[in-house]
């Protein structure tokens, strides 16, 4: 089980943030608070980019409501838990995938339950990814794709690239391109890292594979099979230092 869990939270009031915080931090230390947002359309841009494992979620926001963050977003792997002064939105969550929903001010104990809760689903998933990882890592140079009802077995040296598609991935091999029913971030797991680097939420590339990084407009890498992969400025200084670039 992964020692701390990853959270993001979004309010329009600064002093919800705070309390928040402060409640995480006594009753649930192990979440740890990776961005904190009082712009919803700012929050948007970051989880576009950047992965949680827990998004605490104001409704009632300018800009941006909660629902309407989540509805830009499409699909996402986080869990949502609305914290909220209005408990009248309850129906409404249940169609928005919502793990939890908190009331405001917040009862300890309920966020206990609910940090719990969160705890238990995690960790089983992390299980189903620990018992695959451990298969993979039995092929040493190779790794087993489950494509259709059919597997592959591919030299992890001949991925060019991993492409996040909502819950699957797509592996360019070449002039191969295989959809599996598999997320981005079990391959990030599973891939060797001394290989493989995350420039954003969506890509993840081998690097013996990038032809050169291009600084102008944001960041990029163009790749020796052609094609261009984004840097997202949030990763920005920790992928130009593992390239030694920073």
């Amino acid at each position: 089980m992964k020692e701390s869990i990853r959270a993001v939270l979004v309010d329009d009031e600064a002093d919800s943030i705070g309390v928040l915080q402060i409640l995480l931090k006594k009753y649930a230390p192990e979440v740890v608070v990776r961005a904190t947002f009082t712009n919803s359309k700012e929050a948007l841009e970051y989880l576009r980019q950047e992965e949680t494992d827990v998004l605490f979620l104001d409704i009632e926001m300018p800009g941006l409501d909660g629902f309407e963050l989540l509805s830009k977003l499409g699909s996402f792997s986080f869990k949502p838990i609305f914290v909220s002064a209005y408990d009248e939105f309850g129906v409404k969550a249940i169609k928005y995938r919502i793990f939890d929903y908190l009331v405001k001010p917040i009862d300890p104990e309920e966020l206990l339950q609910t940090i719990r809760r969160l705890k238990n689903e995690l960790a089983e998933e992390e299980k189903v990814n620990i018992e695959k990882i451990d298969h993979v890592s039995i092929l040493h140079d190779k790794i087993l794709i489950p494509v259709g009802n059919e597997y592959e077995f591919v030299q992890i040296s001949e991925i060019v690239r991993c492409e996040a598609d909502d819950n699957y991935t797509r592996l360019y091999l070449g002039d191969q391109v295989f959809l599996v029913s598999k997320t981005l971030k079990y391959f990030e797991e599973v891939l060797p890292a001394s290989h493989f680097l995350r420039t954003h939420n969506k890509h993840l590339i081998n690097v013996n594979k990038i032809k050169k990084y291009v600084k102008s407009d944001g960041g990029y890498f163009e790749l020796t099979s052609g094609g261009t992969i984004p840097l997202s400025r949030y990763r920005k200084e920790d992928v130009l230092k593992r390239l030694g670039l920073a």
